[in-house]
């Protein structure tokens, strides 16, 4: 259209347990340092939203329902009104933390990679599917995501570039 402006933002993300960190090892402290002290006297609120769950392009996709209690607690409405819902006592299981930024400047290592929840997959690992069975998931996801990729080649170019 003549006179409009738009813009579009697509972010793709995939990730798998053990991937490697982008931010090296040898500037991850001074950088974490940095963010926190941009945040110094402030709260800062945190929704796990890694431990426990799960989600594949076919099998278990992302849904809206999937994000309506990280909605809730994020209360974007009137953030003053934010209330947590973790408490280790009545509720260790909850995901809606907040930390001040002397609780975060005391981490080791002044990481922002926080994490409270109990990560069961780590707890059981007899309850673990047979190796073939984790292999055939993850070929599954793959092939998933590349149909997703040429569905967006085909919509942008007119065709598939790759096949």
């Amino acid at each position: 259209m003549p006179g409009t402006f738009s813009q579009l933002y697509i972010q793709v993300v995939f990730a798998v347990k053990g991937r490697e960190n982008l931010i090296v090892k040898s500037w991850k402290d001074e950088v974490n340092k940095y963010i926190a002290g941009i945040i110094k006297g402030k709260k800062i609120w945190i929704y796990d939203f890694r431990t426990n769950i799960h989600f594949t392009l076919k099998k278990n996709p992302l849904k809206l329902e999937d994000l309506k209690d990280f909605i809730t607690c994020y209360n974007p409405n009137n953030r003053h009104k934010r209330k947590e819902i973790f408490n280790a006592e009545r509720n260790p299981e909850g995901r809606w933390r907040k930390f001040s930024y002397e609780k975060i400047i005391a981490r080791d290592k002044t990481s922002l990679d926080i994490s409270w929840l109990k990560d069961n997959s780590l707890a059981d690992l007899d309850k673990l599917p047979d190796p073939d069975v984790l292999a055939g998931d993850i070929i599954e996801n793959l092939e998933a995501g590349l149909e997703s990729f040429r569905e967006i080649m085909l919509t942008i170019n007119g065709k598939y570039l790759f096949k």
